[in-house]
Parts: C-alpha cells; sequence; structure tokens
C-alpha cells in the first residue's frame, strides 16, 4: 500500500526471520530512509539509528500500542527545525496597512488577537 503512495520511491519490506542486531544494520545501507514499526530493545534502535546517520540515511521509529503511541524521527544533522515553539503558523485578516515608518499592519478583530511577538516574520499572500 504505501508504495502506492509515489510510484518513483522504491519501498522495501525487510523479511527478518532473525532480530539479531548486525542482521537489522546490514540493511541499513544503500537506504535513504529506514522506517521501524516493531517494537525493540533500545539498544538496537540506538545502533539502527547511529548506523542511519553514518550512511546518511533519515530514521523513523513509529510504536502503535492500541490507544497510544510513539514516534521518533531523525533527519540527521542538516535538518532545520526554525519554529520556535511548536505551535501551527497563525493568520489573521489584514484590515489596513497605513505605509509609514515602520508600517503599521492592522488586523479584523473579530479573528481575534494575532499572537505576533517582535521581531516575528510575517508574509503576506493573497
Amino acid at each position: 500500500k504505501l508504495a502506492e503512495l509515489n510510484k518513483y520511491v522504491s519501498v522495501k519490506v525487510a523479511d527478518m526471520p532473525s532480530l539479531e542486531k548486525e542482521a537489522i544494520l546490514n540493511l541499513v545501507d544503500g537506504m535513504s530512509v529506514v522506517v521501524i514499526t516493531i517494537p525493540l530493545p533500545t539498544d538496537i534502535l540506538h545502533a539502527i539509528n547511529e548506523k542511519c546517520r553514518e550512511v546518511n540515511a533519515s530514521f523513523i521509529y513509529t510504536l502503535s500500542t492500541g490507544l497510544f503511541g510513539k514516534v521518533f524521527c531523525d533527519f540527521g544533522t542538516d535538518f532545520v527545525v526554525s519554529d520556535k515553539d511548536g505551535e501551527n503558523p497563525a493568520s489573521s485578516q489584514v484590515e489596513n496597512i497605513i505605509a509609514s515608518n515602520p508600517a503599521v499592519v492592522k488586523v479584523l478583530e473579530d479573528q481575534g488577537r494575532h499572537g505576533l511577538e517582535t521581531g516575528d516574520f510575517v508574509t503576506f499572500s493573497r
């Protein structure tokens, strides 16, 4: 099913008769992304993540246990998260812009407080 989402991406499911650490680590070579969806000991997960970093592959570990689950992603040292708090970007409707220095932007008050802080970057789009 996963392979059907994008015909340009090769998806391989590993057939692992044994979950020995070395056998799992050998699968990482040549991969660009490694996704683990079964419970494994923490030391093996750490080893897989380190091997992924060595070969510049992304590592995703996800486990669903009924109502609860967890996800860990490591996209490498070059991956940058640039939001400061993890919240979704705010949006507001602009009522008026006064061309002064500095410019003044008034948003519609019925949209609620805009949540902007000094130093925030604002982009205008249609």
